[in-house]
């Protein structure tokens, strides 16, 4: 547990009679509060932000592989006419 999550929970866990000493001001329990909620919410933006780059990063390799896979059953296609022109020609040439 880190320092600023032991204290908050110590100062919680006192009964509403007990004094506080200079360090466990009110205030500054508040201020250590807040620094933790602002660090959670940087930690849950950073979270996303990586999602959605792994995200991103993931659809663009999917449309690449996609544009490959065209391009090669295209190349095929047209291998495959001029394999048929070819045999027609020889089969021109053969009478």
């Amino acid at each position: 547990m880190a320092p600023i999550d032991e204290a908050i929970a110590d100062l919680e866990s006192r009964d509403s009679g007990e004094k506080f000493t200079l360090k466990e001001s009110p205030r500054k329990l508040r201020e250590a509060r807040a620094g933790v909620a602002v660090r959670e919410q940087d930690e849950t933006e950073e979270t996303l932000q990586k999602a959605r780059s792994k995200k991103q990063r993931e659809e663009a390799r999917l449309q690449r592989q996609n544009e490959l896979e065209e391009r090669r059953v295209e190349r095929q296609r047209l291998k495959e006419m001029r394999e048929l022109e070819r045999a027609k020609k020889a089969a021109e040439r053969a009478r």
